[in-house]
Formats: C-alpha cells, structure tokens, sequence
C-alpha cells in the first residue's frame, strides 16, 4: 500500500481545512489571504515611474495604500465583481473592475497622470460611474461588465447574430441612483472568429449620444481595438489595454440545466411579457445568489438579470427593454 509521506499529509489537511473553511458562511479574515481572492496592482505615472502612496480601495471594502515600487495586493472578500479605485495627491483617479476569481494572482497596471480638468457631459457614463461608486475614469471597465455579464457570469446563453442589437437598463438597490440605459450591437463577424460590436450611451441631448464600436477577439476573450464618437463630434481610435474588460465566465449547457428552479415562468420587462425559465447560482461564498431570466426568441436569450443578498434584497439588476436587428456600424470601423 503507498504511504503517504508526514509532509504531504501536513499539506493535505491544511488544504482540506481552507476548502472547508471557504465552506461556511463566515469567512474569517486568515481566508481571505489565499491567493485565490486576491489580485496585484501596480500604479505608475505618465512616465511609467513608480507611484508610491497612492491609495487602493476596493469599493466598500478594504483599502492599501502602494509600497516604495508603486506595487499593493488587494484582497476581496468574495467571489464576484468588485470595483476598486485608485488615487494619489495631485493625480487623476482611476477605477477599474476585478472579478474574482477571474482576476485572480494578475496584475493589473493602472497609470495615474497629473490632474486635469474632465468635462464630459454623458449622462449615462455620469449615471453609471455614480451607480457602481466609481469614477468617470473607470466608466470603461465597468461598462464592459454590466452590458455583457452578470457577477461575472455571460449574459449571453446564445449567440447574437450579426445586425442584433439589446437594449438594457441597469439599476441598483439604491433608489438615489438614477438607472442608466445602454445598447449593445453585434455588427459583423470576422473570418477569424473576432466580432465588431457597437455600444451606445445615451447623452443629456440626443445629440451628445456616445457611440462606441469595439473589436472584440474570439468568444469576447479580450478587447484588441476600439472606436469612438460623443455627439456630433468626430469618430477617434481609443487606446485600448488589457486592464479595460474581463472575459465574463461561459456556463456550460450542464451549469445551466443544473441551475433552472421554475421553467416557462411568466416574466415582464419593458421589452414585453415573455415565457423563460429562471436560473439561479451563488453570487459569492455561503451568500447571495445570481438569477437568470431565459427567454427564447431574444438575442442572447437572456431578458432579465439580478444579483440579490443572503436576505433576498436585490442590489443589483439589469432589465430588457427593446431589442432588435438591422444594426450596422456608425463609424466606419470596418
């Protein structure tokens, strides 16, 4: 019979204790040291010259500061989509979304340059940045993950074909938050397996709409190229980098099944009253719970999303209101 060595037994029960522990629903603070929830993050500044001090604050949650090297770890409570932000005396502030345990172990790269005067009159990045309690700087990332996943799951249970086009209103347990509406457009697919998508925002006016078209690569993996345009104004390349989307997690046809409590349940949107199965997953460790509205018929197939707490109070959610075909690009990005 083969023995196992003292050593490796000792390693064994200690990794047998942590999964237990993760286990409970009260996560003690030792857990939430494990590499697993927990993600780097090194500040620079227009230069690429280390920022020492600079604070890094998960929203609502914990708070570090950066060492000598520009370089902090940040720790996260639970499974699921965090904002963190990031600042310093005299600089820009930055945020940026981390999913864990997506993120997990990465470093992410944030450049804090001197402070400037932004005015963008945008009502939906506005509304968004205040909705997720980030900054205008951040509205990038987190755009990104509202309009294609839910606590870092896909929001997509089919494929769009090109031309199909959602829109969503996205709204948060705070009734001081004014809900933010946007659009997403699947307009073309490469040979390669890369798609064009279009995003809209809308603008205090409508002709200060932005509009952005967005090169993703195969099965949304990353963002390799981006156009945009606000209002009138003229359509520019963006400088696009690997910190501004997270690849939301694919569910497997088997997760799926699994999840569905209720099937051919009657649910209504904006978009209209539609027959779905509701699926539901855990949102985080021992709390909260993620629910799913399918729907056949819709692009996506996906008409209604909410993440709620271990009460039952949902904090956040995102609702179908129109949907269609016929898009195409606005830009000239292809």
């Amino acid at each position: 019979m083969h023995r196992v060595h003292p050593i490796h037994r000792t390693h064994l029960l200690i990794a047998v204790a942590l999964v237990a522990t993760a286990a409970c629903s009260t996560v003690t603070q030792d857990l939430l040291k494990v590499p697993l929830l927990t993600t780097e993050v090194s500040v620079v500044d227009e230069a690429g010259q280390p920022v020492a001090g600079a604070v890094v604050q998960v929203v609502n949650g914990e708070q570090t500061t950066t060492d000598s090297d520009g370089h902090a770890t940040v720790h996260f409570a639970s499974l699921g989509v965090f904002t963190v932000r990031v600042s310093a005396a005299d600089r820009g502030s930055a945020t940026f979304a981390a999913t864990m345990p997506l993120d997990r172990a990465k470093v992410r790269t944030i450049r804090l340059v001197k402070q400037q005067d932004i005015n963008i009159n945008v009502a939906g990045l506005n509304s968004l940045g205040n909705l997720m309690g980030g900054m205008v700087q951040g509205f990038y990332p987190l755009m990104f993950q509202s309009l294609f996943a839910a606590n870092c799951t896909s929001m997509e249970m089919s494929r769009y074909q090109p031309g199909e086009w959602t829109e969503w209103q996205l709204t948060t347990g705070d009734t001081d938050n004014k809900p933010v509406t946007m659009r997403k457009a699947c307009l073309k697919r490469l040979a390669n397996g890369d798609e064009w998508w279009q995003i809209r925002v809308p603008g205090d006016k409508p002709d200060e709409t932005m509009v952005m078209e967005v090169l993703f690569s195969k099965e949304k993996r990353s963002i390799r190229r981006m156009r945009q345009r606000i209002g009138k104004g003229e359509a520019k390349e963006m400088p696009v980098t690997e910190s501004w989307y997270t690849a939301p997690a694919k569910l497997t046809p088997e997760s799926v099944e699994g999840s569905i409590t209720r099937r051919s349940v009657q649910v209504t949107v904006p978009a209209g009253r539609f027959t779905a199965d509701r699926l539901e997953f855990a949102a985080g460790v021992g709390e909260g719970s993620l629910h799913l509205w399918r729907a056949k018929g819709v692009p996506g197939e996906v008409v209604k999303s909410e993440v709620a707490d271990a009460d039952g109070q949902v904090g956040w959610a995102t609702v179908l209101t129109a949907y269609g075909k016929g898009a195409a690009t606005e830009l000239g990005s292809y």
